[in-house]
């Protein structure tokens, strides 16, 4: 099977869906409470890639844990924005 080539989405598009940025290059987060005191953190890069945590503890620390598997992935792909 053939690889297609990943068009990478623009900035406009990604902050529409993922509003919190400045964490790592090419990557958008963002965080919702999904029920009464239970949050979900997610991450989506410009390639597609994402990652994710719920927690029903502090959002905070989903979010950074979020943005460390976020680097790790960058950098273990060598990619950047």
């Amino acid at each position: 099977m053939d690889k297609q080539p990943v068009t990478p989405r623009r900035h406009k598009e990604m902050i529409l869906e993922y509003p919190i940025t400045g964490f790592v290059d090419g990557w958008y987060f963002r965080r919702e409470e999904a029920s009464p005191g239970h949050y979900m953190v997610e991450g989506c890069d410009i390639y597609g890639r994402k990652v994710s945590r719920s927690t029903s503890d502090d959002p905070d620390d989903a979010l950074r844990d979020c943005v460390e598997y976020a680097r790790s992935i960058t950098q273990q792909s060598g990619t950047t924005a």
